[in-house]
């Protein structure tokens, strides 16, 4: 029986090959904590030709990030997503 994580990417997956022309310029949204090292390990995901884009929280315990990277196939993007759900208390948006 698939668990929820699966039938979210799979979800997604079927949204995306539905609904979008590869290739593209996909958005990716997280919410991490404020830690270097997080933030390095996200960058490490992400090619060097991505575009970050990095709000710190009000409080400073929280940055959003947003990544704009070409993609050329849904299973890139579900790729990305798993491993940077791999990062400790990051919110996949």
């Amino acid at each position: 029986m698939p668990t929820a994580n699966e039938d979210f990417y799979t979800n997604l997956h079927s949204r995306l090959k539905d609904t979008t022309s590869w290739p593209t310029v996909y958005m990716f949204k997280f919410i991490l904590p404020n830690d270097n090292r997080k933030m390095a390990l996200m960058r490490q995901i992400f090619e060097e030709d991505s575009r970050f884009f990095e709000k710190t929280s009000s409080n400073g315990n929280y940055i959003s990030v947003t990544v704009k990277i070409v993609m050329l196939t849904p299973d890139e993007v579900i790729s990305r997503y798993r491993q940077t759900a791999e990062i400790e208390g990051v919110i996949m948006l």
